[in-house]
Order: C-alpha cells, then structure tokens, then sequence
C-alpha cells in the first residue's frame, strides 16, 4: 500500500486506483491499532494534498467506508474518522475541502486539539445537526485565530450553546455571527448581550429563536458592540416592549441594517421606532408582517430621523 502511494506521488497517477486501496487498507485494519492509522494518514495526507481537488472524493468515500465498520476500541466509526483528521488524513489549509467534510460530520472541529485551521476565514455549517455538544467543543477550540464569519443556522445549538460560544475568548476576529434558528432563547440571548469577546463584530443574526422582549432588552442595554451594522431580530416575538427597549439605546450608532419582521410590534412599537433618534446611518429597514397601519407608515415617511433610509420592507 504504501509503495503505491509513493508510486503515485511521482508518477502523478490518478487517485482512482488509490482510493479502493485506501478503503481496502482500512477495512483490513479493522481500525484497531492507531499507530496503524495514523501511518496510513500520514502517507494519505501527502496524496490529498497533491491531488486535490479530488481528495475530497476520497474522503467521503472512505467516511462511508467507516461507516460500514461497527467498533474499534470501544469506539464508533464517526471517532475513527476524526481521529483520521487529527492525524493529517485531510488538507486542512483548503476551506472547501474543510467545509465538504464538516458538511458531513460538524464534530470534526471539536477534535482539534491543535491549530490545525490557521488560515480559516469563514466557516459555514449550516444544517449539519450542530448542537450544543458541538458548539461547546468549538467554543474551547483555538484551531481558529482569524476566523470572522461563523454560520450555524438552522441547528440546535439552545441557550446552553450560545452560553458556552458567548464566554469564549478564542474569535476576537469575528465580525458576522448567523445562528437563526437556534432556539437560543432569552438565556442565550442575555449571555451574547453580556459578552465582551466580540469587539469586532458587525453583523448578527439571531432571528427565529424565540428571545422575546427581555432578550431583546437585555441586548439594548449591552455596551459590548459598538462596530454593529446588521442586526436580524426577525421572527421572535419581542413585541412593542421589545421594540420599545431598542428604540431608546444609544449603543448602537453605527448600525445601517435592522430587521424586525415577524415581531407583533404592532402600532405602539413602531411609535417608538419612528420616534428614535439613535439610528441615524440606517438604510435598510424591515418591519413586515408586523400589523403596522397606515397611520404608522405616514408617521415613518415624515420623520426626519432618518436620513440615510433607501430600503423599506
């Protein structure tokens, strides 16, 4: 097997051949020694990198290859794979192949013990069943050191996750955190609010999770993100006191891009809204599906707080 490898490093053959060795070898170790797989994905690591963009095929392939394999030392197939990562299976240095992979099993990211992700930007991993379990592996990692753009929408991360992720001191670079429908709640949203690790942060998107009016209120009273631009509160219930508590902080200057959609603010809240003098560089404004009248638009329209308003929902 390794012969092969190398025959392939200098001869630049194709994976194709590689690959069914490469499952084969695994299946025969029957993944029971990690001196043995660890050889295996050191030698691999030369191939992926080389070859790449087709490694990530290989890499699937041999995920369902494990899958196909019950235990190993106690352990699952799911483990043997993060244990291949850590031992330099996959081109870490190449986000796209990064991402194939967490597409996959999001768990990866808590098995690195190491930075193994320096040049890491963006990381997107969205719908890949991340909760908090995971969320507070990643919370602990400092595999990330320029990491500014982190998306896990649409998982399970609750307000234990976000706790965790909200006194994590290992992304002082991120500026765009997306964790819509998260089920983060009241408790999660106070924990963002409260938390001073995330001075760069520009963008947030916390919409569909159910914060209501305290979390929203507790968010208004927080000093922690002056630099923010975007903020989606869409979609959880916070109502006019909601609105209210928002409309009457001043800390939140610079911020260009507000959604309020889906939010029952109704006439009152948007009064407070419309009667706000903190927002402005606003330009982008959604208030829909609100039971706003009339009467409350013309109130926004002849508003002079507004001034940089081009986008109205």
């Amino acid at each position: 097997f390794f012969r092969l490898l190398n025959f392939a490093d200098e001869r630049e053959m194709s994976l194709s051949l590689c690959e069914d060795t490469l499952v084969n070898t695994f299946r025969f170790l029957e993944m029971r020694s990690h001196l043995s797989i660890r050889l295996v994905c050191k030698q691999f690591q030369r191939l992926v990198d080389i070859h790449f963009p087709s490694g990530w095929k290989v890499v699937l392939r041999l995920r369902r290859s494990l899958e196909n394999l019950t235990s190993w030392d106690g352990q699952s197939a799911t483990q043997g794979l993060r244990l291949a990562c850590s031992a330099g299976a996959i081109s870490v240095q190449n986000k796209n192949l990064l991402e194939r992979l967490l597409r996959f099993d999001p768990v990866v990211v808590a098995h690195s013990t190491s930075c193994l992700f320096p040049n890491l930007k963006s990381l997107d991993l969205q719908r890949t069943k991340f909760g908090a379990a995971e969320m507070r592996a990643l919370a602990s990692s400092s595999s990330f050191p320029i990491l500014t753009s982190l998306d896990v929408r649409f998982n399970d991360v609750g307000c234990v996750g976000m706790r965790t992720f909200a006194g994590s001191s290992f992304f002082p670079n991120l500026a765009s955190l997306r964790a819509s429908e998260n089920k983060i709640g009241v408790a999660g949203m106070q924990a963002l609010a409260g938390s001073s690790f995330f001075p760069k942060l520009t963008s947030l998107d916390v919409s569909d999770n159910k914060i209501c009016a305290e979390g929203v209120r507790a968010f208004a009273g927080s000093c922690f993100f002056p630099n923010l631009s975007s903020l989606d509160l869409s979609g959880n219930r916070i109502e006019a006191e909601g609105v209210q508590a928002f409309a009457a902080s001043s800390l939140f200057p610079n911020l260009s891009s507000l959604h309020l959609g889906n939010n029952q603010i109704g006439a009152e809240g948007m009064q407070a809204l419309v009667s706000s003098s903190f927002f402005p560089n606003l330009t982008l404004l959604d208030v829909g599906c609100n039971q706003i009248g009339a009467a409350e638009i013309q109130a926004l329209a002849s508003s002079s707080f507004f001034p940089c308003l081009s986008s109205l929902n």
